[in-house]
């Protein structure tokens, strides 16, 4: 099955379009999606610690 990967902000932008569509057309999107993302396993955030690439000698937090 074809697999989409979106950044957060994607996504929200995804279900804000949805969210203006009638509600007979969203709906059957809507719950599809849900019972896809319910059949796949958890997702884990590793947050990992990046060197800024000014030097500074602080770190900076991002999830991969």
């Amino acid at each position: 099955m074809p697999a989409v990967d979106l950044t957060g902000q994607e996504w929200g932008q995804v279900m804000a379009i949805l969210s203006t569509a009638p509600w007979r057309d969203a709906n059957p999107l809507l719950m599809k999606i849900g019972d896809q993302l319910r059949a796949q396993p958890p997702t884990v955030m590793h947050t990992t610690p990046q060197a800024k690439p000014d030097g500074n000698g602080q770190e900076e937090y991002r999830h991969e």
